[in-house]
């Protein structure tokens, strides 16, 4: 184990044991990879979580192009950003905040939702630059049919390690349910308890961060961010 947590492999290692299985057992293994990146989205729905929440993200600007992919590397990792999970972008070498209207609103340097995953940059005649946006990210996960296998195996998901138990033991019972153990019931209430723990001890960590029994302030005006409600939408 790494200061980082528990790898793909170690992690479906682990469960394979903790059900009985042989490692020899392919077709067991196929499925554990397939369902660790499965239960890994899942996971990320459950909670606002802090760490997938980044700041000063690049994206590159050139004038005559108005529609980008909100994707980025970030150290050995790639993530993707949802078009309405984008908090602020900032112009920084004009010292300007974009504003974020519907498609129909554009007038001058503004951002707008074009796709899931992509925004359009109004005018496109904008200069060559760079954006820097603030928003939650998701990462792009690793193929588990990949025929190399320690291209899953050696990767890190991007869980915490303060958080990785009760994911864990979250896939234990998703992997325990596929072969109908009986412990499956107990373990899925297990992980419940400490994903429900791991939530509290998020919300304690960072009170910026929303989750469904939660208001904020909006950040600019004296109006309550509803979660599920968002003005500019």
């Amino acid at each position: 184990m790494s200061f980082t947590g528990f790898n793909y492999g170690q992690i479906k290692d682990m469960i394979v044991s903790y059900i009985g299985k042989a490692p020899e057992d392919l077709e067991f293994q196929r499925y554990m990879r397939q369902m660790i990146v499965l239960a890994e989205m899942r996971y990320y729905k459950m909670h606002d979580w802090s760490f997938l929440r980044k700041t000063d993200l690049s994206l590159s600007i050139s004038t005559g192009t108005s529609e980008y992919d909100l994707a980025f590397t970030v150290g050995p990792k790639n993530y993707t950003m949802a078009a309405n999970e984008v908090e602020t972008i900032r112009f920084e070498a004009d010292n300007l905040v974009l504003k974020r209207v519907m498609l129909d609103e554009i007038r001058r340097l503004d951002p707008a939702v074009a796709g899931q995953n992509r925004i359009r940059v109004w005018p496109p005649t904008t200069k060559n630059g760079t954006l820097k946006i603030d928003g939650k990210i998701l990462p792009v996960l690793p193929d588990p049919n990949d025929t190399v296998v320690s291209n899953f195996d050696n990767q890190y998901p991007d869980i915490p390690i303060r958080f990785q138990e009760g994911f864990i033991e979250y896939v234990k019972a998703l992997a325990l349910d596929r072969e109908n153990d009986d412990r499956a019931l107990n373990k899925k209430q297990e992980a419940l308890t400490l994903i429900l723990q791991d939530i509290q001890s998020d919300l304690e960590v960072d009170d910026r961060i929303r989750s469904m029994e939660e208001f904020r302030y909006d950040g600019i005006g004296s109006l309550l961010d509803i979660p599920g409600f968002r003005p500019w939408d």
